[in-house]
C-alpha cells in the first residue's frame, strides 16, 4: 500500500500544479490541434466578414445604379480647385485632380513640418535653458498650444485671416508682399513651372544632404569637418539652382514676377491662399509644441560629462551647443520625431474644415461628383498608407545611420537641473537669471516681452473688456477690449448645444457624473481593474440614462438632440470604454504564439495607425452604410464612435505591447509554474503590472483622444466647437468670433491640461519609486 501510495515504483507523486503541467505536456498534440482550429475559425470568420461586406457593397452599387471601375479617372471633373501647385481647370480629368490634391498635401506637409521643426528646436532649446525667464516663456508656449486642439486653432487662425482688409486695402510690405483677406501674395521667380520645380527639388536635396553630412556617424570626421562638408553641399545646391535659373530664364523679362493691385484685385506673383496659410500656421504652431518637448527630452539625455569635457577643451557655449548638444539630442530623439512627423502629415487632412484643396478634400469632392465611393476611398487609403510607410522608412534609415553605437553611446537617463522661477537666495537668483552677461540679457529681453504681453492681454481680456450682454453696443467702441458679452448671452448654447433649455439640468448632471468618474479614476485606491471598470460603466450608464430620458417622467431625447460639451464627453467616454478592452485584446493577440493571427492583427493595427482619423470617421459616416444592410447601419454617431474606438485601440494596443515587453520574463514563467490558467495570468499578474508601467503614456493618449473629439464637427455633429461657431453665427454677434473660440479653447485646455499634469505627476511618481 505504501508503495502504491508512492506511485507504484517507489517515486512520490508530483502534487499540485506540476501534475497539471505534466498533463498539458502529455496532451501537446491536442493543444496544437486546438490552436490550429482556433486560428482557422478566426481567419475564416474574418474572410467571411470581408466577403460579406464586399457582397453588400456590390449589391448596394447595383441597387442604386452606381457606376463602378476606374474609367472615371479619365473623365473631366467639371470643377476647379481654389489652390493648386500645378495648373488645373474644369476640363482636366479626375486623375489630375487627385494628383493636384496630393501635391497640395505634400506641399502643406513639407512647409508645415519644416517650420514646426525650426520653431520646435528653438522653443525646446529655450525651455531647456538654465535661465528661469526663458524657460518660463518656453513652458507657457508649449502648454498653451499643445493643450488646445489643432482644429480649434485652425478655425481661429482662419477667421483672423479672413477678417483682414480686402485687396484694395491690403497690407503692403515694400510693394513686394501683400497681405489681404484673399491670402498672401509673394514675389516669384519668372520661370517655367518645370524649372521652378527642379530648383525646389535641388534645394531640398541640398538641405537634406547637408543635414545627412552633419549627423551621419561615419568616417570619424570632426564636427568642424562635418560643418564644412555640409556648407559645400549647400553651396553646390545653390550653384546648380542658379545654373537652372540662368538656363531657363527668358532674356529681357523681369527676374521676379511681383504682385500688384490691378482693378479690384491683386494680380501676379504667387498667391498663398488664406486656407493654406491658416493650415500652415495651425500645423506649424501645434506641431512645434510637441517637437519642442521631444527636443527637450533629447537635451535631457545628453551626458553631462560631454558638456563639461567640451568646456575643458575651450569650446565656446555656441560651439558646444551646435557641435555636441544639438546633434546628440537629435540622434537620441529621431525615432520619436519620426512618429511625430508621420502624425503631422496625417493631420493635414484637417484642411477639409476650411476648404483647403488637399488630397482628402479632392477625394471628397470627387466622391460627390462621380459617385465612385469605394474606388476613391480605396485610392486615398492606399496612397496615404504608402506615403506614411515611405516617410517612416526614410526616417528609420536616417536613424540607423546617425545613431551612436557601442562605446560612442554616452547618453544620460537623468533630467536637467530644475530652474527656480522664484529664487530663495542670492545664489539661486544669480544662477537662474544672471549666470553670465548673456543670461542677464536673455532675462531682460524675455522679461520685458512677457511683461508687455501680460499687460496688453490683461488690458484687453480684463480691464477694458465688456462683460454684460446688455452692454453689447460698447463692444464696437474703438477702445473696447474683449467682448465677453457674447459668452454671457450664449454660454448655454456653447455648453449644451441644441439640448432643450428646460432639460439642460440633465445634461449638466450627466457631465458631472462623467467628470466625477474621471476624477475618481485618479485616486490610487481605485487602481483596480474591476473597480475602474465598474466606475466607468456606472458613470457612463448614468450619463446615458439622464441624457436619453424616457423613464421617471423624463422627456425622451435622442442623440440627435444632444450637443455641446455633453456630446464631446459622450464621444470621449464611449471611445475609451469600448477602445480600452479592444486594445487589450489586440495587444494579447499580437503577442500570442498563434503566428497567423498575430501577423494579421499586426497588419490591421499598422494599417489603421497609418491612416488619418478624419478619413476613417468620414468613411464610417458616409461610406460604411453602403457595405452594411439596413438593419445593421445604425445611427451615424454610433458608427463614428466605433471606428474612433478602433483607432484609439490600435494606438493603445501598441502602448500595451510595449508594457508587456518591458516586464521581466520571470513574471509570466512564475505564474505558469504556479499552475495559473491563462486568464488569471493575464488579469491578475501581468495586466496590473503593465498598466502601472504605461500609466503616463496612457494618460497622454487619453489627452490626444479628448482633443481629437473636435474632429467630429467636420461630419456634421453639434459638439462644443460647432456650438461655439453657432454662437457667433448670426448678425448680432458675428464680430465676436475671437472671444467665442478663446472660450472654446479654454474649455478644452481645462480638461487636457489637467490630464497632462496628472500624467506628469504619475511619471514623476513612477520614476521616484524606481530609484
Amino acid at each position: 500500500m505504501a508503495e502504491i501510495a508512492r506511485g507504484g515504483r517507489g517515486r512520490p507523486r508530483i502534487p499540485g500544479p506540476l501534475t497539471g503541467e505534466r498533463r498539458r505536456l502529455n496532451g501537446l498534440g491536442s493543444a496544437r490541434t486546438r490552436s490550429l482550429v482556433i486560428q482557422m475559425v478566426v481567419i475564416g470568420a474574418l474572410a467571411a466578414l470581408v466577403v460579406w461586406l464586399v457582397g453588400n457593397a456590390r449589391a448596394a452599387i447595383a441597387f442604386n445604379g452606381m457606376a463602378s471601375g476606374f474609367g472615371f479617372l479619365w473623365r473631366a471633373t467639371g470643377w476647379d480647385l481654389g489652390f493648386s501647385v500645378i495648373p488645373f481647370g474644369p476640363t482636366d480629368p479626375y486623375w489630375k485632380a487627385l494628383l493636384a490634391g496630393l501635391l497640395n498635401t505634400l506641399l502643406l506637409g513639407a512647409v508645415s513640418l519644416s517650420i514646426a521643426t525650426v520653431v520646435g528646436v528653438v522653443i525646446g532649446t529655450i525651455r531647456s535653458s538654465r535661465n528661469a525667464v526663458a524657460s518660463l516663456a518656453g513652458t507657457v508656449y508649449v502648454e498653451i498650444f499643445r493643450n488646445v486642439p489643432m482644429l480649434v486653432q485652425l478655425m481661429l487662425w482662419y477667421k483672423i485671416l479672413t477678417a483682414l482688409p480686402p485687396p484694395r486695402q491690403a497690407v503692403s510690405m515694400g510693394d513686394a508682399l501683400f497681405l489681404s483677406n484673399r491670402g498672401v501674395y509673394l514675389p516669384v521667380a519668372n520661370l517655367p513651372v518645370a524649372a521652378g520645380i527642379a530648383i525646389c527639388v535641388v534645394m531640398v536635396a541640398g538641405v537634406a544632404t547637408a543635414l545627412w553630412l552633419l549627423l551621419a556617424n561615419r568616417g570619424g570626421a570632426t564636427p568642424g569637418t562635418k560643418f564644412r562638408r555640409a556648407g559645400l553641399a549647400l553651396l553646390a545646391a545653390l550653384g546648380l539652382s542658379v545654373a537652372i535659373f540662368q538656363a531657363t530664364h527668358v532674356p529681357g523679362t523681369p527676374l521676379l514676377d511681383l504682385p500688384a493691385l490691378k482693378g479690384l484685385n491683386l494680380r501676379g506673383g504667387f498667391r498663398l491662399s488664406q486656407e493654406m496659410l491658416a493650415c500652415v500656421i495651425a500645423l506649424a504652431v501645434y506641431g512645434s509644441a510637441y517637437i519642442a518637448e521631444i527636443i527637450r527630452s533629447g537635451f535631457q539625455s545628453v551626458d553631462r560629462g560631454l558638456i563639461e569635457a567640451s568646456k575643458a577643451l575651450g569650446l565656446s557655449d555656441a560651439a558646444t551647443f551646435f557641435q555636441i548638444r544639438l546633434p546628440l539630442a537629435i540622434r537620441a530623439v529621431m525615432p520619436t520625431l519620426t512618429s511625430q512627423y508621420v502624425w503631422l502629415l496625417k493631420a493635414t487632412t484637417i484642411g477639409l474644415a476650411v476648404g483647403f484643396a488637399d488630397f482628402f478634400l479632392v477625394v471628397s469632392n470627387a466622391i460627390n461628383q462621380s459617385g465612385q465611393t469605394f474606388e476613391l476611398i480605396g485610392i486615398f487609403m492606399v496612397v496615404f498608407w504608402c506615403i506614411n510607410y515611405l516617410l517612416a522608412t526614410l526616417f528609420n534609415r536616417i536613424n540607423a545611420v546617425i545613431r551612436l553605437k557601442g562605446d560612442q553611446l554616452r547618453m544620460s537617463g537623468g533630467r536637467l537641473a530644475p530652474v527656480r522661477l522664484l529664487p530663495r537666495s542670492w545664489g539661486e537668483l544669480r544662477a537662474g537669471y544672471f549666470r553670465s552677461w548673456r543670461s542677464g540679457c536673455a532675462s531682460l529681453i524675455f522679461g520685458l516681452a512677457i511683461g508687455w504681453i501680460v499687460i496688453r492681454v490683461g488690458d484687453w481680456a480684463v480691464v477694458s473688456a465688456v462683460w454684460d450682454q446688455a452692454d453689447r453696443a460698447l463692444c464696437r467702441a474703438a477702445d473696447a477690449g474683449a467682448c465677453w458679452s457674447v459668452i454671457d448671452a450664449r454660454w448655454r448654447l456653447i455648453l449644451f448645444g441644441l439640448y432643450p433649455v428646460e432639460e439642460q439640468w440633465r445634461s449638466a448632471l450627466g457631465c458631472a457624473l462623467l467628470i466625477g468618474a474621471g476624477l475618481l479614476s485618479a485616486w490610487p485606491r481605485m487602481w483596480n481593474l474591476r473597480r475602474i471598470a465598474l466606475l466607468w460603466v456606472g458613470g457612463f450608464t448614468g450619463f446615458y440614462l439622464l441624457m436619453s430620458g424616457g423613464f421617471a417622467g423624463l422627456r425622451e431625447l435622442s442623440p440627435q438632440d444632444w450637443g455641446g460639451l455633453a456630446l464631446t464627453l459622450f464621444v470621449f467616454a464611449s471611445v475609451v470604454i469600448i477602445g480600452m478592452p479592444l486594445a487589450i485584446l489586440l495587444a494579447l493577440v499580437r503577442r500570442s504564439k498563434l503566428q497567423p493571427l498575430a501577423t494579421i492583427t499586426g497588419g490591421i493595427i499598422d494599417t489603421i495607425r497609418a491612416l488619418p482619423l478624419l478619413a476613417l470617421i468620414y468613411t464610417a459616416a458616409i461610406v460604411l452604410p453602403f457595405a452594411l444592410p439596413g438593419w445593421l447601419q445604425g445611427d451615424k454617431l454610433y458608427r463614428v464612435i466605433l471606428v474612433f474606438a478602433l483607432f484609439f485601440a490600435c494606438y493603445q494596443a501598441e502602448i500595451l505591447r510595449s508594457g508587456f515587453q518591458a516586464l521581466p520574463k520571470g513574471q509570466e514563467e512564475a505564474a505558469m509554474a504556479l499552475g495559473l490558467p491563462y486568464r488569471d495570468r493575464i488579469l491578475r499578474v501581468l495586466l496590473p503590472q503593465v498598466f502601472k508601467a504605461i500609466l503616463p503614456p496612457t494618460v497622454n493618449q487619453l489627452v490626444v483622444t479628448f482633443k481629437e473629439t473636435s474632429l467630429i464637427v467636420v461630419i456634421g455633429f453639434f459638439e462644443v466647437l460647432a456650438s461655439g461657431a453657432t454662437a457667433y453665427g448670426d448678425a448680432e454677434w458675428n464680430f465676436a468670433y475671437l472671444e467665442v473660440y478663446l472660450f472654446v479653447a479654454l474649455i478644452y485646455f481645462a480638461f487636457t491640461f489637467s490630464l497632462s499634469r496628472y500624467g506628469a505627476h504619475l511619471e514623476h511618481r513612477l520614476n521616484s519609486s524606481r530609484r
